[in-house]
This record gives structure tokens, sequence and C-alpha cells, in this order.
């Protein structure tokens, strides 16, 4: 059995992420605009609160502020809430793009506690 850790010492994250929807334009041509746009927001050094301007929209939001990783997982998908606690905090770098349920994503890391 699994010992819970208290919720004060759970690692928390904040980031960024601009969606790409499957549904809305199909799996693989959402993988290839998130690809495409990826490279745009890194070329133009795009900031943390131009994600909300970019992309389509994810009913919880362009912004995710100091959860932990269940909470991640259960907007994200366990394998990008993984992938998302393995990226150091750059406010100058865009990652991705990461599979979810939904489709894809690509993610700024700001802050890590």
């Amino acid at each position: 059995m699994r010992a819970s850790v208290p919720q004060e010492l759970e690692p928390r994250v904040t980031f960024a992420h601009v969606f790409f929807d499957a549904a809305f334009h199909g799996r693989e041509h959402a993988r290839a605009l998130a690809e495409y746009e990826g490279f745009a927001l890194n070329r133009e050094r795009a900031a943390f609160a131009d994600a909300e301007r970019r992309g389509d929209t994810f009913a919880g939001g362009a912004h995710v502020v100091a959860h932990g990783p269940e909470i991640v997982a259960s907007r994200f998908g366990p394998d990008m809430a993984r992938r998302v606690f393995e990226l150091a905090p750059d406010p100058g770098a865009w990652h991705g793009p990461f599979a979810s349920p939904e489709g894809f994503h690509l993610v700024m890391v700001t802050g890590r506690e």
C-alpha cells in the first residue's frame, strides 16, 4: 500500500499551454498544427500570457497555477502530467507537443514548488 503524501508536501507546477483539439482538426492534423505553432511560439519568444490567444479553446483554460500531479493528470492525462513535471521552469521556452486524450498541447513551465 502506498502512503499518501500530505498535500502541502506534494510538488506543484505552474504552466501555460496552447491546445490543439483532435476532435475538431483530426488527430494527425492537430499534431501537425501543434508542431508548427511550437516553432512559432519559440521564434517569437511568446510569453506566458500569450497562451490564451493561441490554438483552440481548452475547457480548463490556458493557465495552470500551482497544481499537483493528480489534478494535472485528471485534466491532461497521466502521460502528459508526468512529462510536464519533468520540465524545468523556463519562462522563455515552449515544449511539446504533448498528447492528451483531447488533443495536443504546447507547454511553458514557469514555476515549480
